[in-house]
C-alpha cells in the first residue's frame, strides 16, 4: 500500500477517488475491499482509512490472505471485515517501525551502535531478540507493557471494527 500504487496508478490515492465515486453511484449498494498486504507507506494510510470511515455505503474488508500495518489502519474503518478463512488469512499488527544504524563510531572502533525508533503505540513492533538491550533505550519516556496507541489511531477505531478507543 502507497500514496501513488505503481507507477502511479491503483495507489491509496486512486482507491479513496473509487470509493468517493462509489458512493455517489446509486446503483451501487455496497464496497468489497479485497486486500492481501504486509502494510504500506504511511503518507496516505490515513486518508485512505477516513475514506472508508466516511463511506455513505456499507464497506467490507475482505481479507484474502495476509493484512497487517497499513492494511488493517485502513480496514479497520470498514462496517465488517471478513477473512478469507481461518487457516491462510492473517491479521497483523498496526505500527511504524524504523531501524537506523549509528555508523559515526564505527569508523573510530569498527562496533556499531544500533537505534530503533518507534511510533508512541508501537513499542512491541517488530522486537528483535538480538537488539534487546536497544529496547530500553526504544522505549524510554513509555513504560514497559505500555498500552498507548497513536491519536490518529485512536480516532479512527471508533467507527471501524476494532470498537472504541
Amino acid at each position: 500500500m502507497s500514496r501513488f500504487g505503481i507507477c502511479e496508478s491503483g495507489g491509496n490515492e486512486f482507491l479513496a477517488r473509487i470509493i468517493e465515486r462509489a458512493n455517489i453511484q446509486p446503483e451501487v449498494k455496497a464496497l468489497v475491499i479485497s486486500t492481501h498486504t504486509p502494510g504500506g507507506t504511511v503518507d496516505s494510510t490515513e486518508l485512505l482509512a477516513n475514506t472508508i470511515r466516511d463511506s455513505r455505503k456499507k464497506v467490507v474488508g475482505y481479507v484474502n490472505g495476509l493484512c497487517a500495518s497499513a492494511g488493517v489502519f485502513a480496514l479497520s474503518q470498514a462496517d465488517e471485515m471478513v477473512m478469507e478463512n481461518s487457516v491462510s488469512a492473517e491479521i497483523g499488527s498496526i505500527g511504524v517501525l524504523m531501524v537506523y544504524v549509528n555508523q559515526k563510531k564505527a569508523m573510530e572502533n569498527e562496533g556499531y551502535e544500533v537505534e530503533i525508533f518507534r511510533a508512541d503505540g508501537s513499542e512491541d513492533k517488530a522486537r528483535l531478540e538480538c537488539l534487546r538491550a536497544a529496547k530500553r533505550k526504544a522505549s524510554r519516556g513509555n513504560p514497559a507493557g505500555s498500552q498507548r496507541r497513536p491519536q490518529s489511531i485512536c480516532r479512527l477505531r471508533s467507527k471501524g471494527t476494532g470498537g472504541t478507543a
